[in-house]
């Protein structure tokens, strides 16, 4: 299901790392990287999580909002799986960031089960740490990540289709599919609940320029049936509207 910090335990790292130390000792075990030519994976992830979903299956500690938020930027190999933790003495520090970077962060890519910062901290070491072939700076990454989502804006693209996802309450799924795939040019995938009728996530694939591409079959949605609920959420509060500006500009954004 969906996930805001992803479930694998910390713990993890140290025994990753030391297989990794390993294989570069004994000289093999890793992708050779000539003149970054060969970033080390295939293509990204851009995951987008419907918070009200995640919140009724985990305790948050504070209210979704009804809006379609980031969840990653993922390195992923075609076959499926991805690298992970490729770093583990590049910590995370805001400092890193400029201030507006932060701020666009804190309403676009929220955790509601800690800290933001906690949140922003576990996806660099996991995933971003991954990227430095390509985004070679922490601000590249998550500068990468708010970018794809401004220009990918899933809830605006639903709002100009007449899908308020505030006040909508979901959908036929092949309708959600048609409108993102006709405002974005390739197919996104849909990841949804066990049962098939709740809408969790929604997925993207971007080659290693960032350009839209189609996902490879190894991408696989989750099982989602013909009609998809969109739990409801809080609004997005006033200090973030700047960032969902599109939803105070239509007619849709302002009923309900």
């Amino acid at each position: 299901g969906v996930c805001n910090e992803d479930s694998d335990p910390f713990i993890t790292m140290p025994k990753h790392f030391l297989i990794f130390a390993i294989a570069l000792l004994l000289g093999y075990g890793t992708r050779e990287i000539s003149g970054n030519t060969d970033p080390g994976f295939d293509f990204f992830l851009l995951v987008r999580q419907w918070g009200p979903a995640f919140c009724s299956q985990t305790r948050c500690n504070s209210s979704p909002v009804a809006a379609f938020t980031i969840h990653g930027l993922w390195p992923q190999y075609e076959t499926g799986n991805s690298p992970q933790s490729c770093n583990p003495n590049d910590i995370f520090a805001t400092t890193n960031l400029n201030q507006s970077l932060i701020n666009s962060l804190a309403c676009t890519w929220v955790s509601y089960t800690g800290s933001n910062q906690e949140f922003w901290s576990y996806e660099w070491s996991k995933h971003g740490t991954c990227s430095l072939t390509l985004l070679t700076t922490q601000a590249e990454y998550f500068g990468a990540a708010v970018n794809l989502n401004t220009k990918y804006e899933i809830n605006e693209a639903l709002l100009n289709a007449g899908i308020n996802p505030r006040t909508a309450g979901g959908g036929p799924r092949q309708r959600l599919l048609d409108v993102l795939t006709s405002a974005f040019g390739e197919a996104p995938v849909l990841r949804c609940n066990q049962q098939g009728n709740v809408l969790e996530e929604i997925w993207q694939c971007f080659d290693t320029d960032l350009q839209i591409m189609p996902c490879p079959r190894s991408v696989s949605s989750s099982r989602c049936g013909s009609s998809l609920t969109l739990r409801t959420g809080e609004r997005v509060p006033p200090v973030c509207r700047p960032y969902y500006d599109f939803t105070l500009n239509t007619a849709a954004g302002n009923s309900g």
